[in-house]
């Protein structure tokens, strides 16, 4: 995969007053005093809009007030296909970080977490159910100590409006009543959980403690590459550990700047995937054996042009 170029940026965050059962705090940034500041020196990684390139097929519309809508959103329920199974595949076709929910106040910030809970999803209802639960009690504990670790107000209002949702999962998984729109609420809920400032991007500490809710294995490591061939290394890795899977940052400009503003998934479901939240035309998943091409442009332009991209978080399903 060539030399990789380690990002060595600041990892302190202040820490809420939530402790991850049997691991490290949940961590958020405030918008707070200071907060710009503190904002530069921990280097968010994937800060700005995602470009609409024609070539990764993207197609969101924009209303009146200028917000993203997904032209092909769903709401419906999400599709079982035993008492606690479903094909995660199946259902990240769907899924998007961009919908018309006014309770989900992080659409254009919140790629990291609905790439990060595309990884539960592969790894099925259980997996959603015990990320849920434990997002449901930070939830309530940051809610709680909010007079005190200094949750601003729209924040607060939020998170109380959205707690008895992100309660229901499990019930509503064991029922199969659950929702796309359940998901991609307890994905907004997961990035403010980390990041109180809804529109701002993630950073090295909170790619961590996003893909370590529920206590999955996680591990960061934010090395940069550039082009396809390092891919189809990273795909020959993910091939030998199936359970394990890679939150990468990439370009979505149609010029190469050498920087990266998007968070995908890259992992293994018995054949290489790409899934991407933003929305794109048809399926949000793309595998190897059948979507080679559309997977290519995330690495390489199509006039040649080696993309840069980056392995931020490897992790497994909790």
């Amino acid at each position: 995969m060539g030399t990789p170029q380690y990002d060595h940026s600041a990892t302190t965050t202040t820490t809420s007053s939530s402790a991850r059962a049997g691991a490290n705090a949940v961590q958020r940034r405030s918008a707070g005093a200071g907060y710009e500041a503190g904002r530069a020196a921990l280097s968010p990684v994937n800060d700005g809009a995602v470009v609409q390139a024609r070539d990764l097929d993207y197609n969101p519309t924009t209303n009146a007030a200028g917000e993203k809508r997904n032209p092909e959103q769903t709401d419906g329920a999400i599709p079982f296909t035993g008492a606690l199974s479903w094909d995660g595949s199946v259902v990240l076709a769907e899924m998007t970080q961009i919908d018309d929910d006014p309770l989900t106040l992080t659409d254009n910030k919140r790629c990291a977490a609905a790439s990060t809970l595309a990884v539960h999803i592969q790894g099925g209802p259980m997996s959603v159910a015990r990320v849920a639960t434990a997002t449901f009690g930070h939830m309530t504990a940051q809610t709680f100590l909010s007079w005190l670790n200094g949750m601003p107000d729209n924040i607060k209002t939020n998170m109380e409006a959205l707690r008895s949702v992100i309660a229901a999962i499990p019930a509503k998984i064991v029922a199969h009543t659950l929702t796309y729109r359940d998901l991609r609420r307890l994905a907004h809920c997961m990035k403010i959980l980390v990041d109180w400032n809804p529109n701002s991007g993630t950073n090295r500490s909170e790619y961590e403690n996003l893909t370590g809710i529920g206590n999955a294995f996680n591990a960061y490591v934010g090395q940069t590459y550039t082009g396809w061939a390092s891919a189809q290394t990273l795909a020959g890795i993910l091939r030998l550990i199936p359970r394990a899977s890679c939150i990468l940052s990439v370009s979505t400009g149609s010029v190469e700047n050498g920087n990266t503003n998007h968070a995908v998934t890259f992992g293994n479901d018995g054949d290489i995937y790409l899934y991407d939240p933003w929305p794109r035309t048809g399926s949000q998943i793309m595998h190897l054996g059948s979507d080679q091409a559309d997977i290519k442009e995330y690495f390489e332009h199509p006039d040649g042009t080696q993309r840069t991209w980056r392995v931020r978080e490897v992790m497994t399903a909790a």
